[in-house]
């Protein structure tokens, strides 16, 4: 288990309007939903930046 630290944002109304409906549909917690997001988009840019390093390495 990793160790989590609390942390405070502030999301425009129309996210958390969707961020409520999904966590009501889901059962999920706000917390879950936003580190979900937050890795699968951490996850993404690392592979982006991977791929143009190994573009640039390429060329």
């Amino acid at each position: 288990m990793t160790e989590s630290t609390d942390i405070k944002i502030t999301l425009p109304a129309d996210v958390l309007e969707q961020l409520t409906k999904e966590t009501q549909t889901t059962g999920e917690s706000n917390s879950d939903v936003v580190a979900q997001a937050l890795k699968e988009y951490l996850y993404t840019q690392q592979q982006q930046r991977e791929f143009i390093f190994e573009d640039d390495c390429n060329d």
